[in-house]
């Protein structure tokens, strides 16, 4: 039997099963991640720097793309074989990247 997990307000949780992790380097340039899986159509992030990112199947992040603050966890939706790229906002730092069904 299915049974969803729901927060205080009601509202329901999404629960994943995690896959495939890599740590992507944060740096002045954009730089890109290993393809996700073949299966792959969401990936939870998380980085110790605020950053920008891009998702594509040859992403550039640039300042205007995406802001994702140190600290937060945030789960984003993808196509198979795509990729992540990273900037920096203002610090260096690491971008650590989940594969997530």
């Amino acid at each position: 039997m299915t049974r969803l997990l729901y927060d205080e307000t009601g509202r329901p949780i999404p629960v994943f099963k995690l896959g495939a992790s890599q740590d992507v380097p944060i740096g002045g340039a954009s730089n890109p991640s290993v393809a996700f899986g073949s299966k792959t159509t969401a990936i939870r992030l998380n980085a110790d720097v605020d950053c920008r990112y891009a998702i594509g199947s040859n992403p550039t992040a640039t300042p205007t793309s995406t802001r994702l603050p140190a600290g937060a966890i945030d789960y984003v939706g993808c196509a198979p074989g795509d990729k992540i790229a990273v900037l920096q906002e203002t610090n260096g730092g690491t971008l650590n990247v989940t594969e997530a069904d």
